[in-house]
């Protein structure tokens, strides 16, 4: 275990002065990745989010979804580049990084 708090760098990831736990983790998965317009994502195993943000590279939120109906984001309007999906649910949440084409 690091000064971090990781075990493995699949664990998570420094992001700035915040850790990002749970990459590579079970949980969320999103695809495609890239993606251009539809960004599409699993449940939180049969129960619905109660939180999605999409941040970009610099730490600002760029979109907040609650409680979404679907199991998709329209990211058509966003710039290129990467960004990072954190998806909360009960207390917990999960990271995955996805490219913006």
């Amino acid at each position: 275990m690091d000064q971090n708090g990781c075990l493995d760098t699949l664990d998570c990831k420094l992001s700035g002065k915040a850790v990002v736990h749970n990459l590579g983790k079970p949980g969320p998965q999103v695809y495609p990745n890239p993606v251009s317009s539809a960004l599409y994502f699993s449940d939180a195993g049969g129960v619905g989010w109660d939180r999605i943000d999409l941040c970009n590279t610099l730490g600002q939120t760029v979109l907040t979804v609650r409680q979404p109906a679907g199991h998709q984001l329209d990211v058509s309007a966003l710039p290129a580049g990467l960004y990072w999906v954190r998806f909360y649910q009960a207390g917990q949440s999960w990271v995955r990084p996805v490219v913006k084409n």
